[in-house]
């Protein structure tokens, strides 16, 4: 097994944004997401239920009786040049910021162990960012693991490979689990609006 010519250093300052979520993370995403009951949304779009004015770069959905709901975020870029990363990162804090009110809001209650993941890319590294809520009130957000990238040498194709695998992996079971967060607050709120009903 051999690193792809695309990954190669010299063909790689030649590469646009758009060549690195063709070629490089619109295949993976889409392949480990295919069967996880969420939607990719490609392109600039702003998320559902909200007043944000951000836009990002790719939404993951999940769709509940008709009703959509973000469940992470990702933000794409060429390279990572100081101004850019850091407005990117600002973007996906506050996108976060922003879904986790929503979880909230159809939970009916602040859960402190909820984690609202997104992922900034830059060619072919990123970072995967988690934002929580304290019990303080206080809105926090870090960085999980090491920074994830494609492998460039054969050498790294192992060792890589099951780093960038693993954290995606790990991105998807939490957009999974806040899925069920929304499809379990869900159906509270409808089984305590029939109560009321009923009487």
């Amino acid at each position: 097994m051999s690193v792809p010519e695309f990954f190669n250093n010299n063909e790689i300052v030649y590469c646009s944004e758009q060549d690195f979520i063709i070629k490089a993370w619109g295949p993976i995403l889409s392949e480990i997401f295919k069967q996880a009951k969420l939607t990719l949304r490609w392109g600039d779009t702003t998320m559902e239920n909200t007043t944000a004015p951000f836009k990002v770069d790719l939404r993951v959905i999940c769709t509940i009786n008709g009703d959509r709901y973000d469940v992470g975020f990702v933000e794409f870029a060429k390279n990572f040049t100081a101004s850019k990363a850091q407005k990117d990162r600002v973007k996906l804090i506050l996108e976060g910021k922003e879904a986790l009110n929503t979880v909230f809001k159809v939970i009916g209650k602040y859960v402190p162990d909820i984690e609202f993941y997104t992922l900034q890319i830059a060619g072919l590294k990123g970072h995967l960012i988690s934002t929580t809520l304290q019990s303080n009130g206080l809105y926090t957000a870090q960085n999980i693991n090491n920074r994830i990238r494609f492998p460039l040498t054969n050498n790294d194709i192992f060792d890589q490979t099951s780093h960038l695998m693993k954290a995606i992996i790990k991105f998807k079971v939490v957009m999974r689990n806040i899925y069920v967060d929304f499809k379990s607050g869900l159906i509270k709120r409808s089984i305590v609006g029939t109560m009321f009903e009923d009487k």
